[in-house]
């Protein structure tokens, strides 16, 4: 399966949050999984994490 992750869902993974579901979750551990992530988004959460937001 495929999943291509947002900035913000990127984010709380990364975080270690609850806020993702119990589905994201397991889907983003799913070692068989091809998880997508934009350049964007890693671009976005630097400027996020440099400005403390």
């Amino acid at each position: 399966m495929k999943a291509r992750l947002d900035t913000q869902a990127l984010r709380w993974f990364l975080a270690g949050s609850s806020k993702l579901s119990l589905k994201a979750l397991a889907l983003i551990r799913d070692p068989h999984a091809v998880i997508l992530v934009s350049p964007a988004a890693l671009w976005e959460i630097s400027m996020k994490d440099a400005l403390g937001t």
